[in-house]
């Protein structure tokens, strides 16, 4: 493991001194961090909307679904753990935080493509995406919030 973790190290090192180049994974972010020119983009949802993900959309009993998103969370966090030194948290080292509860799948992907836009006279810029975990056929209220969040857009 750490000898893979080594090479997908050097190809990511070498593919961003190269070209222009979206990661995604693989500690990107981390390997990366010295690196002024990029946008580290974290996708994420609340643990409810994942484990609804997991029920309704994957078919999965509610004690797999728990059991795999537990085992999925640890997994991420001890890799992370094992080869991130002095890193805080999964936020460490990124720039742009998307919750998929609050933007469905073509929405992020808007977010996505129209930053970099944002950025484009500075230089080229290294993107990274990590953690994917849509809910994209989760119903949503009237006001774009899936039904019982406590989040809301805009005044209430």
């Amino acid at each position: 493991e750490d000898e893979i973790f080594e090479v997908q190290s050097n190809i990511i090192k070498d593919t961003v001194e190269k070209q222009d180049c979206i990661i995604v994974g693989r500690l990107a972010e981390y390997v990366l961090r010295d690196k002024q020119r990029r946008l580290s983009f974290y996708i994420q949802a609340p643990y409810d909307v994942r484990f609804r993900n997991c029920t309704d959309i994957l078919g999965m009993s509610d004690s797999t679904a728990m059991k795999m998103l537990r085992d999925v969370d640890l997994a991420r966090e001890r890799y992370r753990a094992r080869y991130c030194e002095n890193i805080e948290n999964a936020y460490t080292y990124r720039n742009i935080i998307l919750d998929s509860s609050v933007f469905d799948v073509d929405e992020a992907a808007e977010v996505w493509a129209v930053t970099p836009e944002a950025f484009k006279d500075l230089g080229p810029i290294c993107k990274i995406m990590n953690q994917i975990h849509f809910g994209s056929s989760i119903s949503r209220s009237p006001d774009g919030c899936p039904p019982g969040s406590s989040e809301r857009k805009g005044p209430k």
